[in-house]
């Protein structure tokens, strides 16, 4: 799959990335803030409320648009502080079900059932089945 890169008018190939984020980021407005931003970069994806405190973020588009995202999802207002950003150390190939960025919602499929759907996919194309350890 690709999309047509704002920055450049290229075509690039779009790539999904996991994101977790760190520090005081909910029952602060992260959620929100974050949206608008990813819309203005024309991301598509999915932003969740984690059990652990912080804030899981899907987010898919060209890879250059991706980095500048993470860039600037790094906040610190006073009311909202990002300590950290834990990107899972890889981008991945895009599946194309996600058809703009939301957020996640109660009763909704969530993030940990979406990775886990997706590292099924991801092991099938690769050749290694879907009953294959990797």
């Amino acid at each position: 799959m690709k999309k047509t890169n704002p920055v450049n008018n290229e075509q690039e190939p779009v790539t999904r990335a996991e994101i977790q984020v760190f520090g005081d980021v909910q029952e602060a407005g992260y959620r929100a803030t974050i949206l608008p931003i990813a819309r203005r970069h024309k991301l598509k994806g999915l932003v969740e409320n984690m059990p652990d405190g912080s804030v899981g973020i899907i987010a898919e588009g060209p890879k250059e648009i991706l980095q500048e995202f993470i860039e600037e999802i790094d906040i610190r207002n006073g009311v909202i502080e990002v300590e950290k950003i834990d990107l899972d150390g890889k981008y991945h190939t895009v599946s194309g079900e996600l058809t703009r960025i939301r957020k996640a919602v109660e009763g909704g499929l969530t993030i940990k059932e979406r990775k886990v759907e997706y590292s099924a996919e991801e092991k099938k194309s690769s050749g290694m089945g879907e009953g294959a350890l990797g």
